[in-house]
């Protein structure tokens, strides 16, 4: 067994709290440089840490470890040095070390895990991967896309303790559960400018752009999805009794609003044409005003996923739409000026839209984890 081993009387001291680790959990991290003989700085998610080994590692090189001994010095065992996260021949040779099949889906986990250095929970993969088989896509879902979710909250959310470990995988992808439902039609709010005046701490933060100042139309959007989910939320958790759903929704949805208010991305459940989606937003200050990005995925039957992405400030909005399909750029045509009006009906005075190829499906999630988690390795 070859053994690493973090000292933790120094300065840069190992904080497992800062990870949530417990003995048995494997993660990785990435030799910086040799420091002296025997010794090593190595980076371990934000952290930099001196890593004393006889064995001979060089710069650049992913260490997969797993934490055995926990006390003045925290052992830890190597599983495997990887020298490039992109050969997939290393991760499969990683995934035979543990034991596991070399299948697609178990690859994009590993891969996954090493690539924005958070722990590999190995016992969550056979959820996953069962979940992901049995589930009957109307349209066809890559593994690695399938998973964001999943990185997410345990890489972005894990202080949060929500009771389901898999439960923003869930409420994102639709999936049924036997004693709750998490996609629930919304009561029907017909203004986008309307509120619930008996739940004003859950849509308040959007009441406007700077203190004293009217809302934007986005602002107004975004207190009327709010709205719509709250509905919801009540409607269900008085009927069916998912008080436990519930409390993760909330949970995780008053986590938006604080990311919200601070400018970090934020993701916030909506409905588009009767289906549920998600938003992805974050706020920026800009010198006289506030703009707005976001990023929403439309699942469509013909167009397999239309990929919008924009940003907007007081009166102006950006909306650009994504697809690959040939037939694509003339519906966009087709649609524009209607879209366009009703853009300008809720207060935006200049207007532009356009489309593109190149979609890139997750891009919201990926989004949220690389403004948020120090990756080991940027690949795709």
């Amino acid at each position: 067994m070859s053994l690493l081993e973090i000292q933790t009387n120094q300065v840069t001291s190992f904080r497992l709290s800062h990870f949530q680790l417990k003995k048995g959990d494997v993660f990785v991290g990435r030799v910086v440089e040799r420091h002296g003989p025997f010794q090593y700085r190595v980076r371990i998610g934000s952290q930099v840490v001196f890593v004393n080994s006889r064995l001979d590692l060089s710069s650049g090189q992913l260490l997969v470890m797993e934490l055995k001994e926990v006390g003045l010095r925290i052992h830890l065992r190597l599983i495997s040095a990887i020298q490039r996260l992109q050969a997939r021949g290393q991760i499969k040779q990683l995934a035979r070390q543990f034991g596991l099949a070399g299948d697609p889906f178990t690859l994009d986990f590993l891969r996954l895990s090493i690539q924005f250095g958070l722990v590999i929970r190995l016992e969550d993969l056979k959820f996953l991967k069962t979940s992901y088989r049995k589930y009957r896509w109307e349209i066809h879902i890559p593994g690695d896309i399938f998973l964001l979710p999943y990185f997410v909250q345990v890489g972005v959310f894990t202080h949060l303790a929500l009771a389901d470990p898999f439960f923003l995988l869930k409420w994102y992808w639709g999936l049924e559960d036997s004693q709750q439902k998490p996609r629930g039609q919304p009561k029907h709010l017909d203004d986008p400018a309307s509120s619930m005046p008996e739940y004003p701490d859950r849509v308040e933060p959007f009441a406007a752009s700077h203190e004293g100042e009217p809302p934007t139309p986005f602002d107004h959007f975004l207190r009327w999805a709010m709205a719509q989910f709250i509905s919801t939320a009540v409607s269900e958790g008085e009927t069916n009794g998912a008080t436990g759903y519930w409390q993760d929704c909330f949970r995780f949805l008053e986590e938006q609003l604080r990311r919200y208010r601070t400018g970090k991305w934020a993701i916030f459940p909506t409905r588009f044409e009767g289906n549920a989606g998600f938003l992805f937003v974050r706020k920026e200050a800009l010198a006289k005003a506030v703009r707005h990005r976001f990023h929403l995925e439309i699942p469509h039957p013909l167009w397999q996923v239309i990929q919008v992405r924009g940003d907007c400030t007081e009166d102006e909005i950006r909306v650009v739409f994504y697809n690959d399909h040939k037939e694509f750029p003339q519906r966009v045509d087709s649609h524009k000026i209607s879209l366009k009006e009703k853009l300008m009906q809720l207060g935006f005075r200049k207007v532009n839209l356009s489309y593109t190829k190149g979609i890139q499906p997750g891009q919201g999630f990926r989004q949220m984890l690389q403004h948020s988690v120090s990756m080991v390795d940027k690949v795709a």
